[in-house]
């Protein structure tokens, strides 16, 4: 089953169409219990409790007509068990049932001297009550009744309890399981405020109550589903990790290869269109080996592999590297790119692959969404209490406010159509937020659609100089992918800020 998820997150369907079926079938097994606890123990306990009565109900009109035999027994000591024609006068109680009850008289020897009544149909209850005279045993009187009138009761206590049970299962299945959440903090805060309420709402409070229960057992039960979707989400990672090199190894034979007959290392190609295509295969595969490695950097931050070899960075050096290499594609797409980074300020304890990774991701969108004749400019700056802050702001396209959200999740692309105008496969800005948030830090968007977009990176003041021992780390890895959801801001302007925070999934 852990793999069935793993394979479903890989084909990209989303996990939770899966769980929250699980969970529907968890509580339609909860409330099958339920109901058919309902209707079995409701009829057995109406059941127990009138036989107990009736066998009760029996036991004292035996008392009663033997304490009138005894009576007579002690007025007629040898001739009381001859009075036959006063035994049915002896024996009368409530009418109505009268007709229904078969008496028997049993000597002191057991033996039986008179009998009278009808004898019910089974099923029946019977008592024996003793007969005294003048305080000792001169008889017993056995009293049988039928109980047919408890089970006939009994059965329509059963449809009652069926019917009962209908209801709870109905009442149970039916409950919304997207709002658990808010239905468990309501029947708690209810359940607070019924205790101060009148008399009369009392049962309307045991009500909430037993709700307030069921809610806390379906909670468990989602949170149960929650672990299983973390470590679903966790194995895919791993997968991926450990694929790194199946998939690089054939990729690099391919880029080296093409690179070799491109430069005609053993000799001329022959045909020149060849050379076209080879440099196609090479552009192509150095392509594809770029996006197994953000692939790869991606899952190994959602499994938690990735290591930090942090030093100190002159910050100043580290970007004018990395304008380097994207100045060649500005210059292609005729965007000017100013740099407003001081040489004077003070180190960056960070790892310098990333950091470097970071910024140029941040250039290369920039350059990618910003039109012919736009400007990108970047700045740096240092402060106390604000920590080492670097910025990339553009002149492009900029991000519409439902659409800032979704640009940071994975694989998530604004365009979702085929013919899209921009290329790419969605892994920049959450693979650049998610090595930010590894050193602790914060990304900033903001945007304006159709004016242009500011990313500002945020890193800690105890980042700032030499490393430290005292660093503090931030959330676990694989945590940082978690994306806050976006709140609407009550003002109506386009503009806005998205800053993701660290939390834990």
């Amino acid at each position: 089953m852990q793999g069935d998820r793993t394979q479903s997150k890989l084909n990209g369907e989303p996990p939770k169409a899966d769980e929250l079926s699980k969970l529907k079938r968890s509580v339609t097994a909860f409330s099958s219990c339920i109901a058919v606890a309902t209707a079995v123990i409701v009829p057995f306990l109406f059941f127990f409790t009138a036989h107990h009565y009736e066998s009760a109900r029996i036991a004292a009109n035996a008392k009663v007509v033997a304490s009138r035999f005894s009576d007579l027994a002690n007025t007629n000591p040898k001739t009381w068990m001859l009075a036959e024609h006063r035994f049915v006068e002896m024996s009368l109680l409530d009418p109505e049932r009268q007709e229904m009850r078969f008496y028997e008289a049993f000597d002191a020897k057991g033996s039986l001297f008179g009998s009278w009544g009808t004898m019910p149909p089974s099923p029946a209850a019977s008592a024996i009550a003793s007969i005294y005279s003048f305080g000792g045993e001169v008889g017993r009187i056995r009293i049988t009744e039928p109980l047919r009138p408890v089970l006939a009761a009994t059965m329509w206590v059963l449809l009652l309890g069926t019917g009962l049970a209908a209801a709870i299962f109905i009442v149970l299945r039916s409950l919304p399981l997207r709002a658990l959440d808010k239905a468990f903090d309501e029947v708690i805060r209810s359940s607070s405020a019924l205790k101060n309420r009148v008399e009369d709402l009392e049962a309307a409070k045991r009500l909430q109550e037993l709700q307030s229960k069921q809610l806390s057992e379906l909670s468990e039960v989602l949170a149960i589903a929650r672990d299983e979707a973390n470590l679903a989400n966790r194995a895919k990672s791993e997968f991926l990790t450990n694929m790194s090199h199946e998939l690089r190894t054939p990729l690099n034979a391919i880029i080296g290869f093409s690179d070799m007959i491109r430069t005609e290392t053993f000799g001329p190609i022959g045909v020149t269109k060849y050379a076209q295509y080879i440099d196609d295969i090479k552009g192509s595969g150095e392509h594809l080996l770029k996006l197994i490695n953000d692939i790869l950097d991606l899952s190994k931050i959602e499994a938690g592999k990735i290591d930090l070899h942090e030093e100190s960075v002159t910050v100043h050096e580290s970007i004018k590297s990395c304008l380097a290499l994207v100045r060649e594609r500005a210059r292609d797409a005729n965007v000017t790119i100013e740099s407003d980074v001081a040489s004077n300020q003070p180190p960056l304890y960070v790892d310098a692959r990333m950091f470097k990774q970071i910024m140029i991701n941040l250039l290369s969108n920039a350059v990618k969404f910003t039109p012919a004749g736009g400007q990108i400019k970047i700045r740096a700056w240092c402060r106390t209490d604000e920590g080492f802050v670097v910025q990339v702001a553009d002149t492009g396209i900029g991000i519409s406010r439902e659409n800032i959200c979704r640009a940071m999740i994975p694989f998530q692309q604004i365009d979702g159509k085929l013919d899209r105008k921009y290329e790419g496969t969605g892994l920049g800005l959450p693979l650049t937020k998610s090595l930010v948030e590894l050193h602790g830090g914060i990304l900033d968007i903001k945007s304006e659609l159709g004016a242009g977009t500011t990313v500002t990176v945020h890193f800690p003041p105890e980042r700032v100089g030499k490393g430290s021992s005292d660093l503090q780390r931030p959330a676990r890895a694989y945590d940082s992918l978690a994306v806050t959801p976006y709140s609407r801001p009550a003002s109506s302007s386009q503009s806005q800020t998205y800053s993701p925070k660290l939390r834990t999934v």
